[in-house]
């Protein structure tokens, strides 16, 4: 807890302070894309900046601002947005002080969404994983069948049950839960070639991070995974949810 502390005290709260209420009927929250690498860099990286400002631009909750590198990550610009993604991120990124800028701005109450690559990112700085809730491990599985845990979150409000995904899916060092996650979508290990019996197997997941509001998700590695109607809708609704945008819903 004392290095938390001497992270956020680093940090900024966001620019509105406001309850979560219907969507449009607070003034539009702006979210900052991030798309820097200083490890693997995903050819779906062109595909993602495009979906992500296309769902700005559709969106009565937020806006995009789309900056690839991390010149944004200052106490004092953080201040102009309510949620930072990062979106295939991956690697030592940024400075010490920008590192904490970010943990610091959730902390305090902004929201965080990472996107696939975001959990291959800062393995060197141990707040960033309390935060996001588990850092990658491996991707030994291509297909299966994702399990929607209720319609309590905004993201997956609109999923069926169960449906069929073919993509690069993750395993993560630990279990998100013990980092106080509510897990949303994961991973039937019976559908899995190659996965252990009874294997837990998350894909994503919302959590609350001190005043702030933290959505993962570990799909996106493929182009076509960025066109998918489907995966736009979970990240449209989880951007507005850790705006501040959408009810607390699974993670209040």
């Amino acid at each position: 807890m004392r290095g938390l502390l001497g992270v956020v005290a680093f940090g900024a709260a966001p620019a509105l302070a406001v309850p979560a209420g219907a969507e449009g009927a607070q003034p539009q929250a702006r979210a900052l894309i991030v798309t820097e690498t200083a490890g693997f860099r995903h050819s779906s990286i062109g595909d993602a900046r495009a979906t992500l400002r296309r769902l700005g631009a559709r969106s009565r909750a937020y806006d995009v601002v789309d900056r690839p590198g991390l010149g944004h990550l200052t106490p004092r610009r953080l201040r102009a947005y309510e949620v930072v993604v990062f979106a295939l991120t991956s690697g030592e990124l940024g400075s010490g002080a920008q590192r904490r800028a970010l943990v610091g701005f959730v902390h305090g109450g902004g929201g965080f969404v990472g996107v696939h690559s975001a959990t291959d990112t800062l393995y060197g700085f141990p707040a960033y994983g309390r935060m996001v809730g588990a850092y990658f491990r491996d991707h030994p599985y291509t297909t299966g069948t994702l399990v929607r845990s209720g319609r309590r979150h905004p993201a997956t409000a609109r999923l069926p049950r169960r449906h069929r995904i073919s993509e690069e899916l993750y395993r993560f060092r630990s279990d998100p839960r013990r980092d106080g996650a509510r897990v949303l979508l994961r991973l039937d290990p019976a559908t899995v070639p190659g996965a252990a019996p009874g294997e837990f197997l998350p894909i994503a997941w919302c959590k609350r991070f001190g005043r702030g509001r933290v959505y993962y998700n570990a799909l996106g590695h493929f182009p076509r995974t960025w066109r998918s109607g489907r995966f736009r809708e979970q990240l449209d609704a989880a951007i507005a949810w850790a705006a501040g945008r959408r009810a607390p819903g699974a993670c209040a």
